[in-house]
């Protein structure tokens, strides 16, 4: 076996290593918030885990271009394990929220260095070929990790699942410890951005923490601590940007967005992110709650999403070099439009096949965007800022999809406890309709009043997703036209087989 396919391998590893937890805990985490009686915090888990991610995935990226991928994708699957035991033993809701955060670290690390290394590793033509392996990683993660995470939960516990994917990080640390040698750093290399790290992490958090703490019973836009937020989001960001345009090499590489390719593309796949996040975060909740099934039946519907995703995303690497990427873009976006039009239509009475149908016409929508147009952006640059780009695009991916989560999750709270509020009469509490044990014991007219207004306070959220989908639509139109070889920029151009 060569030293190329022994260091893909690896790189494999963690990538089905961030690909299982998604699957898995996203099953687990309805169970795992109303056993801790906080359902109006179901998106608390997942925004602060994004902003860590948000964070993580700039930074790492930097400073693997500047000190070598190797180390960083080892830190990257020690902060996992290290986060996922953690959450294991996680007492409260607020241990699991901080614990999580520590995974998201590494995860984040795990997924743009994953991507980098394989743009290090192959070239155009050969990239994108290697979509096909790349999606039977997640398409695997997507036919075990619903089922697997659900069957865990109902039969062990959902403290378990956060044991299944360590060996999977224990493999790939062995693996690109033993195999994978850095490029020698330059003599003249610049040194890290620390000030602008440190502003781009406020500047996220403050941002991300005003959409995510809205969702709260006890805060609303108007609080104090909201305007505090964002006051200091605003004058965060004027600051980064006067410390960028004078740093001589700054972790955030803003002159990318000069390129025409970059720029378009980067926002067409932002917005289709928001729709990927705000689907894994929503729709097993819906699943579960409103049409009422079980946990395991619940996680299974991101199933049909995930395999088209998977197949669309190995026939998007086959056909960028045909057709270029504004057609796939186009197709796909009209196909996340349609996907999201269905389920802003399901309400208490849909089905799980209505709801997995549509899931499934989402999954080729964003299969055909998201992993062409990574592409396109690490094609706009040369080996020396792959780390920049690949990074770049996961971060506003990443930031789109916090804050589509957090804005959907405003939405849907904003809803609910107006609901409620009108119906002092109803004694049921969300928790007990999420739960498959306390809804049994619910009175059949209290448990189906109860689903419809959850419905009704999930239906925001998919108009909001059918929006995003639509001005991804509209992005897609300004990408360039053309085949992909002929848009590479002179200096990605290098000789294929190049070492990592």
């Amino acid at each position: 076996m060569t030293h190329r396919k022994r260091a893909t391998i690896g790189i494999l590893f963690g990538i089905f290593l961030a690909a299982m937890d998604s699957t898995i805990v996203i099953t687990a985490l309805p169970t795992i918030v109303s056993q801790f009686n906080h359902v109006e915090l179901f998106f608390l888990p997942i925004s602060i885990a994004m902003i860590v991610s948000t964070i993580s995935v700039t930074v790492i990226g930097r400073l693997s271009d500047l000190y070598g991928r190797k180390r960083f994708h080892l830190l990257g699957i020690l902060l996992f394990t290290t986060g996922s035991c953690l959450c294991s033993v996680a007492p409260s809701m607020a241990w699991l929220v901080g614990f999580r955060a520590i995974q998201a670290a590494g995860q984040g690390a795990l997924m743009t260095l994953s991507y980098t290394m394989i743009a290090d590793l192959y070239p155009l033509e050969e990239r994108a070929k290697m979509q096909g392996s790349i999606g039977g990683v997640w398409g695997l993660a997507a036919l075990i990790g619903p089922p697997l995470g659900a069957a865990i939960t109902h039969l062990v516990g959902w403290r378990f699942v956060f044991w299944v994917t360590l060996p999977l990080g224990f493999i790939s640390l062995a693996i690109i410890r033993k195999v994978w040698v850095d490029r020698p750093r330059r003599e003249n290399a610049p040194q890290p951005d620390v000030p602008g790290a440190v502003l781009l992490a406020l500047v996220s958090a403050s941002l991300l923490g005003a959409f995510s703490l809205v969702r709260h019973p006890d805060v609303d836009w108007h609080s104090p601590l909201i305007m505090a937020l964002a006051a200091a989001a605003v004058i965060l960001t004027a600051v980064l940007a006067i410390v960028e345009r004078r740093s001589r090499d700054p972790f955030m590489a803003v002159d990318l967005f000069r390129n025409r390719l970059f720029w378009t593309g980067t926002l067409c796949s932002s917005l289709l992110a928001a729709d990927m996040f705000c689907a894994f975060a929503y729709l097993p909740l819906f699943v579960q709650s409103v049409i009422g099934t079980n946990v395991m039946k619940a996680g299974m519907v991101l199933t049909p999403m995930m395999l088209a995703w998977v197949a669309c995303s190995a026939g998007g690497g086959f056909l960028l070099m045909r057709i270029g990427y504004r057609t796939l873009a186009l197709g796909g976006s009209l196909l996340a439009m349609g996907g999201y039009f269905l389920l802003g239509r399901m309400d208490a009475t849909s089905t799980w096949g209505e709801a997995a149908r549509a899931a499934a016409l989402l999954g080729a929508g964003l299969g055909f965007v998201l992993t062409p147009l990574l592409i396109a952006a690490q094609n706009s640059v040369g080996p020396g800022r792959l780390g920049s780009a690949t990074s770049l695009t996961q971060f506003c991916r990443s930031m789109s999809g916090a804050l589509g989560v957090a804005v959907a999750g405003a939405l849907m709270a904003t809803v609910l406890i107006g609901l409620l509020a009108g119906r002092p009469d109803l004694k049921v509490d969300p928790d007990q309709v999420v739960n498959p044990v306390m809804r049994e014991a619910i009175p059949e007219r209290d448990r189906n009043e109860m689903r419809a207004i959850i419905a009704k306070s999930l239906k925001p959220v998919f108009n909001f997703g059918l929006g995003a989908a639509a001005l991804a639509f509209l992005a897609a139109l300004l990408l360039p036209g053309g085949r992909a070889r002929d848009l590479r920029s002179a200096e990605a151009v290098r000789t294929p087989g190049s070492p990592p």
